[in-house]
């Protein structure tokens, strides 16, 4: 199974434990034994972040960057 980086792992796991899976395999929610439901998720995930979902922290991050260079830009 790949990890992620943090956030993304947090929304795959939470993916797993609302029931996201192959459907052939015979897991439950919150298992991520089965590389099918793991590519499942990963594929969720990847819509998700297409339209324009994203961790706070990522967010909050890049807040700081724009308030940070429009700091620069406004004397």
């Amino acid at each position: 199974m790949t990890r992620l980086g943090s956030a993304d792992d947090q929304a795959i796991q939470a993916l797993s434990n609302t029931g996201a899976m192959c459907g052939t395999c015979g897991d439950e929610p919150g298992d991520r034994n089965c590389p099918h439901c793991e590519q499942a998720r990963h594929r969720y995930l990847k819509a998700l972040r297409a339209i324009g979902w994203a961790p706070l922290a990522e967010v909050q991050t890049e807040l700081e960057a724009v308030k940070n260079d429009l700091a620069r830009l406004t004397p």
